[in-house]
């Protein structure tokens, strides 16, 4: 057996996916994560589950009558290990809800959700110690809320020209990161996207202008781009729709130790030593720009806070 898959399917099933023995397991998967989906059946199988694997190939719905029954029975489990195909062509996003991001909304628990993450991506932050990410994550927690007395200012910047001010709220852990909202009009600066964006890698850097909180410029050095000019296109429309999403509304750090910079922005802003931001609604985070769009992720290189 792969060690990294039987690495990745042990800590998944151990730490994010504690399922009682005799549960019905439904494993929701296409071709892209079939050997995956075979270790979690055999690692389910050992832990006393019934694991029921459906491969997606056809649109939502249309699949055993079983899986439809593991999506309302509360007695049953899920796992869903996903793709671009299954996410975007077979309609898989109707399963979730996607105020405050997306999750599962079924009656099963326990749920695991990949986070439409290809396959080598999964096996790396899933590889990754759990409990070791977590005292990085509670370590960097501790400083970052030392630092931050009450109103007081956070001087971030990076090698690639990042260079931003902010006035943080509550520094929280949430998942693979530790991340604030800040206070909606404190934030000034630059945002210098050496890592990627949501799209994927940046081959030149992206230059993001914050004032007063609200996104005001987008630039590169190269125009032409195509990463940059999707990216600006995407940015400037969801400001067209509501000014709003143009709101810097998340500063979070990575945690992550076998995460690595793949392309991938949600394996990418998990990477130990990288830094992101996210735009739009920052509600979920106890801010208060509450609006439907929360994205336009953009990923640092080697932080530091002054």
């Amino acid at each position: 057996m792969n060690p990294d898959l039987a690495r990745a399917a042990d800590s998944i099933l151990t730490h994010f996916f504690n399922v009682p023995p005799g549960r019905r397991v439904g494993i929701l998967f296409d071709a892209q994560k079939a050997s995956l989906a075979e270790v979690l059946r055999s690692g389910l199988l050992a832990r006393g589950a019934r694991p029921v694997m459906v491969e997606m190939t056809s649109p939502l719905g249309e699949w055993p009558v079983e899986m439809s029954e593991i999506l309302t029975n509360p007695a049953d489990g899920l796992m869903v290990l996903s793709s671009h195909r299954m996410w975007s062509e077979l309609g898989l996003q109707k399963l979730f809800r996607h105020d405050g991001g997306p999750r599962l909304e079924v009656a099963c628990r326990p749920v695991f959700f990949d986070e439409v993450m290809p396959l080598g991506s999964v096996l790396r932050v899933y590889s990754s110690d759990p409990s070791d990410d977590r005292a990085y994550l509670e370590n960097l927690q501790r400083e970052m809320s030392r630092r931050a007395v009450p109103g007081s200012f956070t001087h971030l910047i990076a090698p690639g020209g990042t260079d931003i001010t902010f006035v943080p709220r509550q520094w929280m852990i949430h998942g693979r990161e530790l991340l604030t909202s800040p206070v909606e009009e404190s934030v000034n600066g630059t945002i210098v996207a050496d890592v990627g964006v949501f799209l994927g890698r940046v081959s030149t850097p992206v230059a993001l202008t914050v004032e007063g909180g609200r996104l005001t410029e987008i630039g590169c050095r190269s125009s032409v781009d195509p990463i940059f000019q999707i990216y600006r296109s995407e940015m400037l429309g969801r400001r067209a729709v509501d000014s709003r999403n143009s709101q810097l509304a998340e500063v979070g750090f990575g945690g992550n130790a076998k995460a690595e910079v793949s392309g991938c922005i949600m394996e990418d802003e998990s990477v130990r030593g990288t830094c992101h931001f996210c735009f739009g609604d920052n509600s979920r985070y106890g801010g208060l720009n509450r609006v439907t769009w929360h994205g336009g992720t953009a990923v640092v290189r080697s932080p530091s806070v002054g």
